[in-house]
């Protein structure tokens, strides 16, 4: 995320991984009102003048989503990322909607657990699976992984969209052969491009290959690929 000064004074907020201005003061605790300068005799610059409130906590993952459903009703899926001993770090909470995917993270701060992303670096999906396989196909967004996983593939794939790769530890890789297979629309090749050039300066180098995926509808995915082919290898 970054954080800037508009010409006014407000605050301007940017989350690559394209959480909204809501989403991302519920998880800082604070109201989006102290994004704006406070003016009165002379204008002011201070943009947070009252100390920010601390995000609620929640003893476990699942209290966490349960706020959030609370909030925006049942979920689709989740998909919970765990660090090499496969303690949980966050998990990743997916609603689908007429109008797209909505998508919001919590993740594990110390013993309680908050709305908002895991901090960087962030662990590859399914990370204690990765350690003894000489092979691991990379993907884009956790149902994708999920997919592969269902024909018997190792998979993976970084959290919080196809602009946020950079911001994982993709060291377990290192001296692997590593499959990407990219989305098939613009942001899926972007990703499968970053991905490879972040392996490419692994050492041991691993062994890089990108693989288009066949008849896939625009903007398609493993998880279509295996569901058009009914789930067979």
């Amino acid at each position: 995320m970054s954080i800037a000064e508009g010409n006014d004074g407000r605050a301007l907020l940017k989350c690559f991984a394209g959480c909204t201005v809501d989403a991302i003061c519920a998880a800082v605790g604070i109201a989006k009102v102290e994004l704006f300068p406070e003016r009165g005799d002379g204008y002011t610059r201070r943009m947070f003048k009252r100390p920010a409130r601390s995000a609620t906590s929640y003893a476990t993952a699942r209290d966490a989503i349960a706020a959030l459903e609370r909030r925006h009703g049942k979920r689709t899926a989740a998909w919970t990322y765990h660090d090499a001993n496969g303690e949980p770090l966050g998990v990743v909470v997916r609603w689908d909607r007429t109008q797209g995917k909505d998508i919001r993270p919590v993740s594990r701060m110390g013993s309680r657990w908050i709305i908002g992303a895991m901090s960087a670096p962030r662990p590859l999906y399914r990370l204690p699976d990765l350690a003894d396989s000489p092979r691991v196909y990379v993907t884009e967004g956790e149902k994708a992984a999920e997919a592969a996983r269902s024909v018997g593939l190792i998979a993976t794939t970084s959290a919080h969209g196809s602009k946020s790769a950079s911001k994982t530890d993709w060291t377990p890789l290192a001296g692997k052969e590593c499959v990407l297979l990219p989305d098939n629309d613009d942001a899926g090749r972007r990703y499968a491009d970053e991905v490879a050039a972040i392996l490419a300066t692994l050492t041991p180098a691993p062994v890089v290959k990108v693989v288009e995926l066949p008849d896939l509808p625009p903007g398609g995915d493993m998880a279509d690929f295996v569901a058009a082919r009914g789930g067979d290898q």
